[in-house]
């Protein structure tokens, strides 16, 4: 799965793909920026090739219950 870059972002996040990171370490910035009323973050994850070449998306809930049984 890939993390995408969303258009609005300032900078590119800290994790690549496949890539694991430590539990607490920043992996990308939350703002408001365009028409955002409040700080916010989109959570989104594709299936291969990625949501600009036809990937699908994914229902993090799944992955998110599976992830959060190891902590």
């Amino acid at each position: 799965m890939k993390m995408p870059r969303e258009a609005s972002a300032r900078r590119k996040g800290s994790v690549g793909d496949r890539n694991r990171d430590r539990i607490c370490r920043a992996i990308g910035n939350v703002g408001a920026t365009g028409d955002a009323n409040g700080c916010h973050l989109h959570f989104e994850l594709w299936g291969a090739p990625g949501w600009y070449t036809g990937g699908a998306a994914v229902d993090p809930r799944v992955l998110l219950k599976a992830w959060d049984a190891y902590s």
